[in-house]
């Protein structure tokens, strides 16, 4: 199965260079929700729902 797979990207430049691109933005966007500073900015998008458009009925 696995070489069913593998031989629709005959490159493995470009399978390892899309791991590396998911990984790093998944490390991104790891670190920006865990550092300090960004638990203001989670606050505040946690609140949008409640603020924008049309008040509910």
């Amino acid at each position: 199965m696995k070489q069913e797979i593998l031989k629709h990207f005959p490159e493995v430049w470009m399978t390892l260079s899309a791991l590396v691109i998911f990984m790093g933005l998944f490390l991104v966007v790891i670190f920006r929700l865990f550092r300090p500073s960004a638990q203001k900015e989670i606050e505040a998008a946690s609140k949008i729902p409640l603020t924008e458009g049309e008040k509910s009925r």
